[in-house]
């Protein structure tokens, strides 16, 4: 009984770590620090395999099941809601969606077309050339052109 008391707090305490780890990483993606980035990944990585030898043989209670997928979503969840790090098609899908939505297809309209078309709305970001996705795909920006907020352009 001892030991699974010790275990909880141990694991409670890697959570926190791993939480606050969560935390330094998006700081470290937000201001372009791909150093500091990939060494708390690796910090992270560290502490998680520590939480995965605690448990590799079972026999947790229920509120230890819970802490560890309430720490897991915790973090799922602060990854979601940062900007996008490694890639932001996000945005450029959103942008030809809302090219799309003013009339114009972004697949096969001349670029001073779709310039036009983002003077009419000032939020929607500009770019040098027509989109670079291929022609299998002209529903797919539509989508998220009214799924997505006008916040996450930049």
């Amino acid at each position: 009984m001892i030991a699974d008391r010790w275990r909880m707090w141990v694991l409670t305490a890697i959570g926190a770590v791993l939480l606050m780890l969560t935390g330094v990483g998006l700081w470290r993606q937000h201001v372009y620090d791909t150093d500091g980035f990939i060494i708390t990944a690796l910090v992270q990585g560290a502490f998680y395999l520590a939480a995965v030898a605690l448990t590799w043989h079972g026999g947790l209670s229920r509120r230890a099941v819970f802490t560890v997928l309430a720490v897991a979503a915790l973090m799922r969840l602060a990854a979601l809601l940062a900007p996008p790090y490694l890639s932001d098609d996000i945005n450029r899908y959103v942008w030809d969606g809302r090219v799309e939505a003013a009339g114009i297809n972004p697949y096969i309209s001349p670029q001073t077309r779709i310039s036009q078309a983002c003077a009419m709305r000032p939020s929607t970001p500009k770019s040098t050339a027509t989109t670079m996705r291929p022609p299998s795909t002209p529903r797919l920006p539509s989508t998220f052109s009214f799924s997505v907020p006008a916040s996450t352009n930049r």
